[in-house]
């Protein structure tokens, strides 16, 4: 008799998968352990309560008896903590997981071994749900909220790749959501803890013995036993988005066996042929279809640049179909404004055309740098919120006289319409200033790429932290807010961010 160790179904000893939710099954009577509630693991740890459990093992929520933090404590099956080859592939993985520290990644604090034979890992406590079971609670997701988590999960994986370290095991199931609908955070868990697993029968294991993946969200190298890198995590966060948005996935045969081979040989399904009653955008389908490549050289270079790819198909989409009545301006409409990404000379003149305000990090002050303008048109007044004024205090004077609506496509701008910065300068505008939902969804995905990206400098990466740390602000999440600043100090001390870092520290306190 075997059990899903997600769902609880038994099946019979032949089945190697669920058939609910593709976990690998393990058998009845493994790995179980009972009678850890109130007892001391590792000689810090007190358990508390059990609070779940996975392929791995079971969960329980436990608390360092001299700190007093609460955390997860896996304490892995019995078939891996009696395997001495497994254990030490096992603290190896959790040394990399370890040295990854993002908002975005759940963090791990400690793993060991006890004398009696106890195999466990000390991990950030996330007081929320899996992205399957948010899935599965919502149903297909409007693409704007799977883009947001998306580009979360993303952000969490680019970190690890920057480190080198390539999760191989991406799926629902390993994401921890977290707050509010209107302030989801993703936590990315077990990063690279599946490599070390003792493989069930019937799962896909690399010549050293590793478990790989989970077949529903596995690349075609991972299923040809290709080497793997970090496309082959983008592979797998795209088919996660593909779910998110249509509830399905792109690949589907009349078996498991024919599902694997289709994804090898056949492109993904049409957004519109798996969800025909909803509306995608005009660009979204190249995008999925790029991330799903068959080959890896075909994907995107990065999450990083498949989450901006996302996020421009949705902002050309909104640009496309919005209609304002701007005063001073016959018939109402306004030619859209595409968002591309500042690295031609004429994309960035367009851009400066149509912004009303571009904020430049200079001398450790946010700086607003006005660009001219149609005088044609007159601009409107823009509230501004009372948070712009907390972010002057921290980043220095921001500009909040009223902006004017974009203007048509103007002939190209003088060479110097806008300013020559330093290398390490960061454009973007601020958070209180950006307008529509797909601009800030551009802003973040950029900010998001530059911190990830270790071809920036320091300095320009910081300023990125520092930026989200204020959108995180806007979004009144102090948690991220500090999180982000404390990146932003690490990457380069900067005394205002370090005030920043101290103030949110102590409103943040229970």
């Amino acid at each position: 008799m075997k059990v899903c160790p997600v769902c609880g179904s038994e099946f019979g000893d032949e089945a190697a998968f669920c058939s609910r939710d593709r976990s690998p099954l393990r058998p009845a009577d493994a790995g179980s352990t009972p009678g850890l509630v109130g007892q001391l693991v590792g000689e810090r740890y007190q358990v508390e309560r059990r609070v779940g459990e996975g392929g791995m093992g079971e969960v329980y929520l436990a608390r360092h008896v001299l700190i007093g933090r609460s955390c997860a404590l896996k304490v892995l099956s019995a078939s891996v903590s009696q395997d001495p080859d497994a254990v030490t592939r096992f603290n190896r993985e959790a040394t990399n997981a370890s040295r990854i520290s993002h908002p975005n990644v759940c963090a791990v604090y400690d793993f060991g071994l006890t004398p009696d034979g106890l195999v466990y890992l000390a991990m950030e406590y996330v007081d929320g749900r899996t992205l399957s079971a948010v899935a599965e609670e919502s149903g297909p997701m409007p693409v704007p909220r799977a883009v947001e988590l998306t580009t979360q999960c993303a952000a969490g994986l680019q970190a690890a790749h920057d480190l080198g370290i390539v999760h191989r095991d991406f799926k629902p199931d390993n994401v921890m959501v977290s707050g509010p609908r209107e302030r989801e955070t993703a936590k990315l868990v077990d990063f690279g803890i599946a490599k070390a697993m003792v493989p069930e029968p019937g799962q896909v294991v690399t010549k050293s013995g590793f478990v790989v993946g989970t077949p529903d969200y596995m690349s075609p190298e991972q299923l040809s036993g290709d080497p793997v890198d970090a496309r082959t995590d983008q592979y797998s966060l795209a088919l996660v988005f593909y779910r998110l948005v249509t509830g399905k996935l792109p690949f589907e045969g009349a078996s498991a066996q024919e599902t694997l081979v289709k994804r090898l040989t056949d492109p993904p399904r049409p957004l519109a042929e798996a969800r025909p009653e909803a509306r995608f955008p005009g660009g979204l389908q190249g995008v999925i279809d790029r991330a799903l490549a068959p080959r890896p050289q075909d994907r995107y270079p990065s999450v990083t640049a498949f989450v901006e790819a996302l996020h421009h198909a949705l902002a050309d989409d909104a640009a496309t179909t919005r209609r304002l009545a701007a005063p001073g301006m016959r018939g109402g409409e306004i030619p859209p404004t595409r968002l591309t990404p500042l690295r031609k000379a004429h994309r960035g003149a367009r851009l400066a055309a149509a912004a009303a305000a571009i904020v430049v990090v200079s001398g450790g002050t946010w700086e607003v740098i006005r660009l001219r303008r149609p005088a044609t048109v007159a601009p409107p007044a823009v509230p501004v919120s009372r948070l712009a004024a907390d972010t002057a205090k921290l980043h220095g004077p921001v500009d909040t006289a009223p902006h004017a609506a974009p203007a048509p496509d103007p002939p190209p701008a003088p060479a110097r319409t806008v300013p020559r910065v330093k290398s390490d300068t960061l454009t973007l505008p601020a958070p209180e200033l950006i307008d529509s939902p797909a601009r800030r969804g551009w802003a973040v995905g950029r900010a998001t790429r530059i911190l990830g990206s270790n071809a920036e400098s320091p300095r320009k990466r910081a300023r990125a932290a520092a930026w989200l740390g204020s959108e995180a602000l806007r979004r009144r999440d102090r948690v991220n807010a500090r999180l982000y600043y404390q990146r932003a100090f690490d990457l380069y001390p900067d005394p205002n961010w370090a005030t920043m870092i101290r103030t949110l520290r102590d409103t943040t306190r229970p």
